[in-house]
């Protein structure tokens, strides 16, 4: 950890503990709807999330599609011809946009959510159609300073299965520039080889560190990166999500958005603990329980 990191956290701590609680929709509502999907993403909006968050994966002709697998998921998509898919399942990188808008990933209900209102026919959106809504969003402004928070799904044990981080990072940034939206992103990784290429490619943007290793002292992880945001999973006995964790992150003006919270257990565990903001399947469910506590 390099002093001039260390001297600009102590600064900026106080500052991201300010916050109230940023209620981030996790693949837009996915507990209320298909998850990555336009529906999802209208509805997490209409409902007044402050992020949207969504992920990212690579066509084989370079087009860029909002899903959260490697792979067309065949709990949540139907195949072409209507039927359901048997794995193993063709990679998204193996497919063209084309052969991918074949399939119909709003049919099905996750069986992991009973709340979810399918969306019959609805296809994995590309990012400029989700960046068209979100910019419209924008304009009608019905929720002040609304942001997306977007992963790129890259993995150095499968690089066949992406295309490389810097490209993706380009692609990404090129994409949302043309928007006009740079101010509205977050990017997110996973993959350390992504905020390195960010960083270097584009120091202004803003990244958030995904952290699913409990054993990694996040400190030395980070130290090269500087991110804004550190998002640690909510498991692993809340080792990265525990109070004194949260308060050293804090002091380090980095903010502590962890993932995946779907319960007012540990919904209150977190504000208790002083994240910045908790990313959520049901944002619905989070919102009204930040307002039934006053702090909303």
């Amino acid at each position: 950890m390099n002093a001039r990191f260390v001297i600009a956290g102590l600064f900026l701590g106080s500052v991201v503990s300010a916050h109230a609680i940023e209620v981030q929709g996790h693949r837009g509502a996915r507990a209320r709807r298909p998850e990555n999907t336009l529906s999802a993403f209208r509805y997490a909006y209409q409902i007044g999330v402050d992020v949207i968050e969504l992920d990212l994966a690579v066509t084989k002709d370079d087009r860029i599609v909002v899903t959260h697998d490697l792979t067309i998921n065949p709990k949540i998509c139907l195949g072409p011809t209507g039927a359901r898919l048997r794995m193993p399942t063709p990679a998204i990188r193996s497919l063209t946009l084309e052969e991918i808008r074949r399939f119909d990933c709003g049919s099905l209900r996750n069986p992991d959510f009973p709340n979810q209102v399918a969306a019959p026919g609805e296809k994995m959106p590309t990012f400029e159609e989700f960046l068209d809504f979100f910019a419209q969003a924008v304009r009608e402004n019905r929720v002040p300073n609304l942001r997306m928070n977007v992963e790129t799904k890259t993995s150095p044990k499968v690089p066949g299965l992406s295309t490389d981080p810097e490209s993706f990072v380009r692609l990404v940034l090129s994409a949302v520039r043309r928007h006009g939206l740079e101010d509205r992103l977050i990017l997110q990784s996973f993959d350390k080889r992504t905020l390195q290429a960010a960083r270097k490619l584009y120091p202004g943007v803003v990244i958030s560190a995904l952290d699913d290793r409990p054993w990694r002292n996040p400190l030395s992880y980070l130290s090269d990166i500087h991110p804004e945001f550190y998002s640690p999973g909510i498991y692993w006995l809340g080792l990265l999500t525990s109070k004194p964790a949260v308060q050293l992150m804090n002091a380090l003006g980095i903010g502590v958005v962890p993932y995946t919270a779907n319960t007012p257990k540990d919904w209150d565990r977190l504000i208790r603990n002083g994240v910045r903001g908790i990313i959520t399947d049901d944002p619905y469910g989070l919102i009204e329980h930040l307002k039934q506590r006053g702090l909303r």
